[in-house]
């Protein structure tokens, strides 16, 4: 099994500590260098304690000494360290010209830890070269003392005084540097040169810092270059320099390149030379590395020194226990008993075909999320194929303690993208796709977007009720109206009625003549019983609105209210609400007094009239009842009198039936427009958010009229000939947006009402317009990124924008697992666009990835590496069908004691075996950051 199997992770490292016995500057406690060595060790070993804090547990150990390994072979020999204490490393300071500002530039060289001392000694230490009167000295011990005996001029100057005069004196030149590392490419690979940039013995002080990288150059310049293209790294905590060698300061990534050779990580260690500064540097600037606690994992920070250094006190990238899938136990007969850990990074599960890649991703999804799993399967694939390849016994544990399966769901989420989903995303050619839903909901993350589609909502909501009273009134008034129309047309018409009153009155008059009533008399009689009539009419009427009036004890109506309020605001709210009805209901008991006044003084007016009215007429009936023929015509008169005021009373009612239906119609087709108002508002509001955009992704909405559902209604609900036979009005080829007006819409409800335009037989008028009077505009959700609308996009870019989404999408930052994502991509669009989304994504989400593309393995910066493997004849395992391995893109080693497929070559080979370019991918990575 790997010892690292989660690969990469954050350690401390401290690459600078120099021990009791250093060649300079010893302030360890101790009355005698034994003493010395065992408060050394006490001290560290106090420091660390069980191993449990991260940030108290130092990882690696770069034994420091001038010009010397001694130190470092003596802790290697004595094996006194913690446990915790994963490699020692063997770091040789050296000073080198140009002088920087005090003193000649610090560099140091950390080899392997593959390296003895009779290599280093043969292969380093003695083509090191110092001149000195015509004599040229290496730097192995018997060198040293030869050089410190030759300064002092006394061939018999004691050997230790003699070896501290030579390291003191011994200061190298860029040269010699370049050329041991020149005819030693072994060496080179296994050494990682780092220089110091502090102005008082670094590189930074050789010219001056803000001068030189302000471009006004030195006489040095050449010379300084040589040392930082010299080094793999930098020994610094300073931000600036940490920011500069990286190329995000003054100078650019290019001008770096340039000007050193390559970009470079900052590293930063103790400098102990007291067991007071002991593993803490000043300001607790640990130093955190994330790679496998090797020497190859040393390495990676010169690939990646971006992103696998961190300078802080605080252990880096922390993310929440609940939301990292720890490791997954599979009690299958199939499928290997040991768990199979994962990295909370980026961990990539590799192996060739039909090797268990996919069934180890789709399972962990399933035990975590079953319902996704479904909801997201091929469309060819049936419930019983997905069954098949979903094992029981998988429990997925996090790594706050929870473990989650397909028994016993706990409510942990995932984003999972399995095989081909992405492009099967993209074709979906429905009016509303998933992808408008998956837009939709990473545009209502942003409060401000969701407040304004709460809004919305609720508006449209209000509108639709609105919508629906106002139809309910206009048929009923409409009704009522043509009801009205019927009624008048059975008393007659206006003319008829008054050409029929005017014959009569005029044989009335005839009799009148030859009557012993007087003409005056008749006529006063004729007014008396028309105006009795007419204050009738009045009295029942005024009766009517005193009663109505009289029993209003309120006129304010508390309207619903569609928002959860808190207890709190709902006290006030509710306060507020009793405060303005009280005060409304005082001021109402007032005016309803003076309006009931006014109308009883009226009533009293009609009264008196209408007893004056029937004085007379009782004055004059005698009279009129003695001449029979002319009381009879009076009668008939009176009748056809009756008529005309029945007929002009049902006039002025259908005149206002007319203006309220007229009225209600303006209102309603108002209303009714205001849905496209209320879509457009919400638009404006989105459009001008621009902190909805994100990860290159701009977000926006549109608001189409939906001509082609709309047209298809109207075809359902109207008789074809109808309709064609009302094409001045509603031309089916021309409705369009700009058709969608209110006078346009107007006239078409008027055809409905007034039926012109029939109806089918299976709908009533109320039915035809509830359905025609909804909401034809949609707010539809579009993303661009750089400048192209995702429906115009290219498949692979489509596909690439739908991932980006997907993963915004979930915004508790929950593990991500992808199933080949490179099937749906370009090469292009994996090489420019996904591996730096997933380096960036990765820091706050853990991504587990099923991929056969090296480029996202080692382009991503994979922190684990699982590869997967199935039994046969030649690709043996130990003892399961389908088994794992995991570790680090750093890992080279084989397996002890197996000599199975996966045992036989370490995570670097395997990479290389089993991806298509995976050499090439390592070639890319290392050198991506150089000239």
């Amino acid at each position: 099994m790997s010892v690292y199997p989660r690969g990469s992770e954050w350690r401390r490292w401290d690459l600078h500590v120099h021990t009791p016995g250093t060649q300079k500057n010893d302030q360890y406690d101790g009355t005698n260098i034994n003493q010395k060595w065992d408060n050394f060790y006490q001290q560290i070993s106090d420091y660390m304690g069980d191993g449990s804090d991260p940030r108290r547990s130092i990882a690696v150990i770069g034994i420091t000494d001038y010009l010397s390994t001694d130190n470092y072979f003596k802790v290697l020999k004595e094996n006194r360290l913690p446990a915790s204490v994963k490699m020692i490393l063997p770091n040789v300071e050296l000073r080198m010209l140009p002088m920087s500002k005090c003193m000649p530039v610090n560099i140091h060289c950390i080899f392997s830890p593959k390296y003895n001392l009779n290599e280093l000694n043969s292969r380093f230490f003695s083509k090191l070269q110092f001149t000195y009167k015509n004599s040229i000295f290496g730097a192995t011990y018997d060198e040293l003392i030869r050089l410190g005996r030759k300064i002092q001029n006394d061939s018999n100057l004691e050997e230790k005084k003699a070896y501290k005069m030579g390291i003191d004196q011994y200061v190298l030149n860029v040269d010699i540097f370049e050329k041991i590392f020149e005819e030693d490419h072994d060496l080179r690979e296994n050494t990682i040169v780092v220089v110091s940039n502090s102005s008082n013995d670094g590189a930074s002080g050789i010219t001056s810092h803000s001068d030189y990288f302000a471009g006004n150059g030195s006489q040095l310049d050449a010379t300084r270059q040589r040392v930082y293209q010299l080094a793999d790294l930098i020994f610094s905590s300073n931000d600036k320099d940490i920011d500069y060698f990286l190329g995000k300061g003054v100078d650019s990534e290019l001008e770096i390149k340039q000007k050193c050779g390559s970009i470079m990580g900052c590293i930063h260690g103790s400098d102990a030379h007291c067991k007071e500064k002991l593993f803490e540097p000043s300001k607790q600037k640990y130093c955190w590395i994330k790679s496998d606690p090797t020497f190859n994992g040393l390495k990676q920070i010169v690939y990646e020194p971006d992103t696998r250094i961190c300078i802080s006190p605080l252990f880096p990238e922390v993310k929440p226990a609940y939301q990292v899938i720890d490791f997954v136990k599979i009690q299958n007969t199939k499928v290997q008993d040991m768990p199979i850990k994962f990295n909370d990074h980026l961990t990539c599960i590799i192996g060739g075909k039909s090797t268990g890649k996919s069934l180890l991703l789709h399972n962990l999804a399933s035990a975590i999320d079953l319902e996704q799993v479904y909801e997201k399967a091929e469309a060819e694939a049936s419930h019983l194929d997905i069954t098949e390849r979903t094992l029981e016994n998988v429990e997925v544990h996090w790594r706050d303690g929870s473990v989650s399966s397909q028994n016993k769901p706990d409510g942990h989420k995932i984003v999972y993208i399995p095989q081909t989903y992405l492009n099967r995303l993209s074709d979906q050619n429905e009016e509303f796709t998933e992808i408008d839903q998956i837009i939709s909901d990473i545009v209502l993350i942003n409060s401000e977007a969701k407040t304004a589609f709460d809004s919305m909502q609720s508006e449209l909501k209000m509108q639709k009720s609105t919508i629906d009273r106002l139809i309910y009134d206009v048929i009923q008034t409409y009704n009522i109206f043509m009801q009205k129309k019927a009624d008048q047309a059975e008393i007659g018409t206006a003319d008829g009625l008054n050409d029929g009153l005017k014959k009569l009155q005029d044989q009335k008059d005839q009799l009148t003549k030859v009557s012993s009533v007087s003409e005056i008399e008749i006529k006063q009689y004729d007014e008396g019983i028309r105006l009795s009539n007419q204050h009738k009419d009045n009295l029942f009427r005024i009766e009517k609105e005193i009663d109505s009036i009289g029993s209003l004890k309120s006129i304010i109506s508390i309207i619903d209210f569609d928002c959860v309020l808190s207890e709190h605001t709902k006290v006030l709210f509710n306060k507020a609400i009793n405060e303005v009805k009280n005060s409304a209901d005082n001021t109402w008991i007032i005016c309803q007094k003076n309006i009931l006044s006014t109308l009883n003084n009226e009533k009293e007016n009609f009264l008196l009239e209408k007893k004056k009215q029937d004085d007379t007429i009782a004055k004059l009936t005698p009279k009129i009842e003695e001449n029979e023929a002319i009381k009879k015509l009076s009668d008939i008169v009176q009748q056809e009198e009756n008529k005309v005021t029945a007929f002009e009373k049902i006039q002025e009612e259908i005149d206002q039936l007319s203006k309220k239906c007229s009225a209600t119609l303006t209102e309603l087709i108002k209303s009714f427009m205001r849905y496209k108002e209320i879509h457009k508002k919400y638009e404006s509001a989105i459009n001008s958010n621009e902190n909805i955009n994100t990860d290159d992704l701009e977000f926006l909405v549109e608001t189409p009229f939906r001509r082609e559902t709309f047209i298809s209604t109207i075809e359902e609900i109207f008789d074809r000939r109808s309709l064609r036979s009302n094409r001045e009005i509603i031309d089916l080829d021309k409705i369009d947006n700009a058709w969608y007006s209110e006078e346009n819409l107007k006239q078409f409800v008027n055809i409905c009402l007034n039926g012109k335009l029939k109806i089918a037989k299976h709908k009533t008028v109320e039915n035809a317009l509830r359905e025609i009077l909804v909401d034809w505009y949609n707010s539809t959700y579009k993303v661009k990124m750089d400048g192209d609308l995702i429906d115009r996009m290219s498949p692979g870019k489509k596909a690439l924008v739908l991932l980006k989404l997907l993963i915004n999408l979930a915004e508790s930052k929950c593990p991500i697992l992808i199933d080949q994502p490179e099937d749906d991509l370009d090469n292009r669009s994996i090489f420019d666009e996904l591996i730096p989304f997933i380096k960036k994504k990765k820091v706050q989400r853990q991504i587990i990835i099923v991929t056969h593309n090296a480029n996202v393995v080692l382009g991503g910066d994979a922190e684990e590496v699982i590869v997967a493997n199935q039994n046969g004849q030649n690709t043996p395992n130990k003892k399961f069908l389908f088994e794992y391995r995991s570790g680090a893109i750093e890992e080279d080693r084989k397996l002890d004691g197996e000599n199975n497929v996966l045992g036989a070559h370490g995570i670097q080979q395997q990479i290389c075996d089993i991806l298509e370019g995976g050499k090439e991918a390592f070639d890319l990575r290392k050198h991506k950051y150089h000239i």
